[in-house]
């Protein structure tokens, strides 16, 4: 991009990204490390934007590099979440995490066109960034270093089968660290048909992860899980599926992923009690699991 000024670089063992401040404003770039056809090429992506427009849909440059359309700061919305002010009563969070919320509605209620079900990557079998099988036992490897006898609740609920339900679209990646500060949800190369709990436990993961991390008091951190489901429920009223059992899969996935990209088991094996009474505590009053 001419003239085009480097201002974020961050690199992970999936892809890395950088954002770029343009004359239109700022851009993100990823470079996937294990480019693929798990990954949305051109004309899905096209068919994506049709099907889903005011999506921040990025542009696939090559089998390796997109670009999403520029956005007004260069802040991701995990950069106030993993901070001490994610403890503090602020009534943004609210607004940005219903905001959220009612955009996974929208895409859940996507209407399956033939079209999509043809073009779109089946995601039932877990995110994009796992249908690479050496990928997927890497990960499993690490999972197995878990300390989880530290968190059995959260690792019982982990271990019990998914809830079935009917697919969906599905963002794939609806993450803090992949949602422009806005919020404006970027990663839609991830994007399938498959089970939208997924969409809903990664961002509770989060929600739950931060909370923890930053000491959050469980009042606040409910409200942020409420502000997120009520957003959703809005659009969705009667489709909200069990989701706790999930959001334990997704933190225990997202520790064995940090585990084998950055190799801090003994942060892991820290930090899992204190996430799972997190968990535990914001579970709506009487649900066991599920």
């Amino acid at each position: 991009m001419t003239g085009a000024e480097r201002v974020r670089d961050i690199r992970g063992p999936i892809a890395d990204r950088l954002c770029l401040r343009t004359r239109s404003g700022f851009q993100w770039v990823e470079r996937l490390h294990r480019p693929g056809p798990h990954y949305l090429g051109r004309a899905q992506l096209s068919l994506l934007r049709e099907a889903f427009p005011g999506a921040h849909v990025p542009w696939a440059y090559s089998a390796a590099v997109a670009v999403w359309p520029a956005v007004p700061s260069p802040a991701l919305l995990s950069d106030r979440m993993l901070t001490s002010a994610f403890a503090e009563d602020d009534p943004d969070w609210p607004r940005t995490l219903r905001a959220l919320g009612a955009l996974a509605a929208r895409v859940h209620r996507t209407p399956l066109t033939d079209e999509l079900r043809a073009a779109l990557p089946d995601r039932s079998g877990g995110p994009a960034w796992l249908a690479e099988e050496a990928v997927a036992a890497e990960v499993r490897a690490h999972r197995a270093l878990l300390p989880l006898e530290t968190a059995p609740e959260l690792a019982a609920a982990a271990a019990r089968p998914p809830a079935s339900g009917p697919a969906t679209l599905v963002h794939g990646r609806l993450s803090a660290g992949s949602c422009a500060d806005g919020p404006v949800p970027l990663a839609w190369r991830e994007a399938g048909i498959g089970d939208p709990q997924r969409d809903l436990a990664h961002l509770l993961a989060e929600i739950v992860e931060a909370a923890a991390l930053v000491n959050c008091p469980a009042p606040v951190a409910r409200a942020r899980v409420e502000a997120f489901l009520d957003g959703y429920r809005d659009l969705a009223p009667a489709g909200l599926p069990p989701l706790w059992d999930a959001v334990a899969r997704r933190i225990v996935e997202h520790y064995a992923q940090g585990v084998w990209a950055g190799g801090d088991l003994a942060g892991a094996a820290a930090a899992l009690p204190s996430v799972e009474r997190c968990w535990a505590e914001l579970r709506p009053a009487g649900v066991a699991h599920r």
